[in-house]
């Protein structure tokens, strides 16, 4: 390699380690900003407790909107909360394991609403949930030994 080559080299690698360290100084000066605005918010606004809640901003957007299809078509199909009086929940997982299927086979929407299989999984499994929090009678799921002793324990 030529005098040339080496001091060019040497200067791309000088470059490269300024480069390196100006955004290491940008981000350190961004941080203590963002520190200080921070503080600053701290002393002004009031405190919220909800560090144990569930944070509902990550839940997919995609997810929701075909989710909302789902329960839109449900509205129009039977009533609006209609799921609320209640229903077996074996009934509403074999629907949502249905859609689960159907989608697994190649088929993206369901012909009859036109909303996509996943939408319908999402909201038959989110009136499960809504069922068994609501209507714990209605929990007829199979016990087998194993769950059996795993209630009668507490685990």
């Amino acid at each position: 390699m030529s005098d040339y080559e080496k001091r060019m080299n040497k200067m791309q690698a000088d470059c490269v380690d300024s480069r390196d360290n100006l955004f290491r100084v940008a981000a350190a000066e961004v941080m203590k900003t963002h520190s200080a605005v921070l503080k600053r918010l701290d002393d002004n606004v009031g405190v919220k407790h909800d560090n144990s809640k569930p944070d509902m901003t990550d839940i997919p957007l995609e997810a929701m909107w075909e989710m909302g299809a789902a329960f839109t078509y449900g509205q129009k199909k039977y009533t609006k909360n209609n799921y609320r009086k209640g229903m077996l929940v074996s009934r509403q997982l074999a629907a949502a394991v249905r859609h689960i299927y159907q989608h697994l086979s190649g088929e993206t929407k369901d012909p009859e609403s036109g909303v996509s299989h996943l939408g319908h999984a999402l909201a038959s499994l989110a009136m499960a949930c809504y069922t068994l929090k609501n209507h714990p009678q209605l929990d007829d799921r199979f016990e087998g030994d194993l769950a059996k002793e795993k209630n009668k324990n507490g685990t």
